[in-house]
């Protein structure tokens, strides 16, 4: 008795400091762009990305990737599908650039590429949202949910903008 109200314990304050954790932003510099990256509240080691290319500071590819265990035969071959998506309530397509296994974790990654769009445009886009959801939906040209376990991440985008001008900055020294 006295173990499952320890387990009980642990995991309510597992999921109650998780909810509350803050924002925390990433940038880095690497091979001659910026990116910057914020953890998933679904899926933590997800993270929504927006990677700056230094040729245009002024522009960022918003990416994110989707983990799965489940060992679909032919997981690695939907590089390059097009996929029906949700992303802030908006019908939106994605593709998947690429997938690839990790034997450490023994799983896969399909890297999403969500679109090109201006920094400012980008900044609009998430103006007003405290957090923003990317659903993969299924339809008749592709299911998703036949290769990956989770379909879906959110990410609380607080300090984008504040984030994102700072990655400008950083974009711009690398000219």
């Amino acid at each position: 008795m006295k173990k499952l109200i320890l387990i009980s314990a642990l995991l309510f304050c597992l999921t109650s400091c998780s909810q509350g954790r803050e924002v925390v932003w990433i940038t880095k510099e690497f091979d001659n762009k910026i990116w910057l990256s914020v953890d998933g509240i679904t899926t933590h080691g997800d993270q929504l990305r927006i990677m700056i290319p230094s040729e245009d500071c002024s522009i960022g590819n918003t990416r994110t990737t989707f983990f799965t265990v489940t060992k679909h035969p032919d997981v690695l071959d939907i590089k390059d599908q097009v996929v029906s998506a949700r992303f802030r309530d908006m019908d939106i397509k994605v593709k998947i650039d690429y997938v690839i296994h990790q034997n450490l974790i023994n799983g896969d990654f399909a890297f999403v590429n969500i679109g090109w769009n201006k920094l400012e445009e980008i900044k609009r886009f998430f103006e007003g949202y405290d957090r923003v959801t990317l659903e993969l939906l299924d339809d008749d040209l592709f299911k998703p949910s036949d290769y990956l376990d989770i379909s879906e991440n959110t990410w609380a985008i607080n300090g984008l903008n504040t984030n994102l001008d700072q990655a400008i900055v950083e974009c711009e020294a690398l000219k």
